[in-house]
């Protein structure tokens, strides 16, 4: 099945796990991916993954935290292929630790790529799908944006935002014929959560 046939989608945090098979997956559908992540070298590999499996993808550097970078991604991708028809918010890190230990910077940082970086994503895609008057916003959110655990104060924080962004846009953009979801995924084995379970062992 090539359900997104020659649709636009735009990703972002897409060079490891969870954003890179989402590419994977939709190249497989027949759609043109554009792959947003500062990780250029295993943003690069990302985009030859889908080329080698004969699908369509180009990667842009953009910094999720960054209007600025943003826009200019989201502005080439329309530049080069004329629309976005889904966008994928998937950019987001994990960093836990106990709550009288969560330094200032540190918060502000996750609060930036897993939250204001959502943000942004919608807000550049909002226009260009309403002007079309369809489209897709998929935002990933986390098990832990519905639940929590000890340590981890500052990631449930940004992840249950991510579920606020979304209910909020799901009710703005309805009535232009834009879908907004967020996708809550439980532990899965990438990168990311095999270095929390390492660090988590060390501890024990």
């Amino acid at each position: 099945m090539r359900r997104f046939e020659e649709q636009v989608v735009v990703i972002t945090g897409s060079a490891t796990g969870i954003g890179r098979a989402t590419a994977v997956r939709f190249a497989a559908e027949g759609a043109r991916v554009a792959c947003l992540d500062i990780a250029d070298e295993d943003n690069a590999r990302t985009v030859a993954k889908v080329d080698d499996s004969g699908g369509t993808a180009v990667g842009h550097h953009a910094d999720v935290c960054s209007l600025e970078q943003q826009t200019a991604a989201f502005d080439a991708v329309v530049a080069a292929w004329g629309r976005i028809d889904v966008l994928v918010a998937c950019a987001g890190i994990y960093v836990g630790g106990p709550l009288p230990e969560v330094p200032l910077e540190r918060w502000e940082h996750i609060v930036g790529v897993n939250l204001t970086g959502v943000l942004i994503s919608n807000r550049l895609a909002a226009p260009i799908m309403t002007a079309q008057r369809r489209g897709a916003i998929i935002n990933i959110s986390s098990m832990a944006g519905k639940t929590s655990w000890p340590y981890s104060a500052e990631y449930s924080a940004t992840k249950s935002g991510v579920i606020g962004i979304t209910r909020s846009a799901a009710m703005e953009l309805g009535p232009h014929n834009i879908t907004v979801n967020a996708v809550c995924p439980g532990n899965t084995e990438t990168a990311m959560v095999r270095r929390v379970a390492e660090a988590g062992r060390r501890a024990a």
